[in-house]
Order: structure tokens, then sequence, then C-alpha cells
């Protein structure tokens, strides 16, 4: 899809329907699962190159409400004029830009991997491996494969994953509406 423009897959289901609420600039999908692709590296600044290049991906497309956080007057006046001079810029462009970064800092055999143009920056790079070994766990009547260092993962991610927080700072980042299709 020449609208596409993130830099991971989305498995999506055909049948359904989403309105995208919180973004300008969109494509055609359906309700999604994300896939994440891991990359090895061996130099870390690709996280920095990639994470300011996704950033301003995102402001190409942000509804202005989305990207004034009002956490300082003049980092959200900052945040405003780059979100008007990259409003008439495709978001694919900057999606073409990180994937020729990751295709030249990655290493079959670097002893980093992450998803590089997380948003989440350091928080999901991991020593080369992490996720090497699986053992199967029980979810619900099934027994799946996971990454035999699970909780090395989840901690560094989410801290303390197994305390839900404060009611008050649970949120759920996407919004759209979501449609089944008639047969």
């Amino acid at each position: 899809d020449k609208n596409y423009f993130n830099n991971f897959i989305k498995i999506t289901d055909s049948t359904t329907k989403i309105i995208d609420t919180r973004n300008t600039k969109t494509y055609e999908s359906g309700i999604f699962i994300d896939i994440f692709p891991m990359d090895r590296f061996d130099d870390p600044k690709v996280i920095d190159t990639c994470y300011k290049l996704e950033s301003f991906k995102l402001l190409s497309f942000s509804k202005h409400k989305n990207i004034v956080y009002k956490d300082s007057l003049l980092k959200d006046w900052i945040r405003t004029a780059f979100w008007l001079l990259l409003r008439p810029v495709s978001p694919r462009y900057f999606a073409n830009k990180i994937e020729k970064e990751i295709q030249k800092y990655s290493r079959e055999n670097g002893q980093y991997m992450a998803f590089i143009p997380s948003k989440f920056k350091e928080k999901e790079v991991f020593p080369s491996g992490t996720f090497d070994k699986t053992i199967d766990l029980p979810f619900e009547n099934l027994s799946l494969p996971a990454p035999e260092k699970f909780d090395t993962i989840l901690t560094q991610f989410y801290g303390d994953y197994m305390t839900l927080p404060p009611e008050e700072k649970r949120f759920y980042s996407h919004e759209f509406h979501a449609y089944k299709l008639e047969d």
C-alpha cells in the first residue's frame, strides 16, 4: 500500500474497518495487530537518529491537539512550529529515511537488538540474544512460546509490570472507531 507509512507490519482483519480520529493523514485499515521487527546493530547512535526521524514523521500526520503536551510553553511552541512546517510532508518520506538508516546500521551479528524507530528509545534496546531462547507458558487454555527472559524484557519496558498503574495513569494510545463490515 503506497499510503502505508509505518516501519512495522500490521496484520489486519479485512472484515472490519477503523476510522482514525487521532491523525490527519492515515490509510485504510481494519482492526489490527502490530508486528515490530527487531534489528541487530552495534552503534547505538542509530536509535537517536531514527527517534528524531520518527518524531518528525509523527508531527507530519498528527492532529495539533496531540502534539501539545502543556509540559512547557516553549516546547509546545517549538512542536507547533515543526508541526506547521511538516504538515505538507508525507509521512512516507520519513518512513523511507528511517528504513535507509536501519539498513545502514544493521549488522547480522550486532551486539544490540531493538525495534529501532521506537518512540521509547533505549527502553527497547536489548543485548543480542535476549529473545533467542523460548519457553512454553500457559495462556488461557493454550501453551504458547515466550522469550525465556520475559521477566527481564517486561521489567525493562514497564518496570513493575505485575502491578497495575493507578487508574489516572491508565490509557489506550489508539483513537479510532471500529466497525464490522457487512457480508
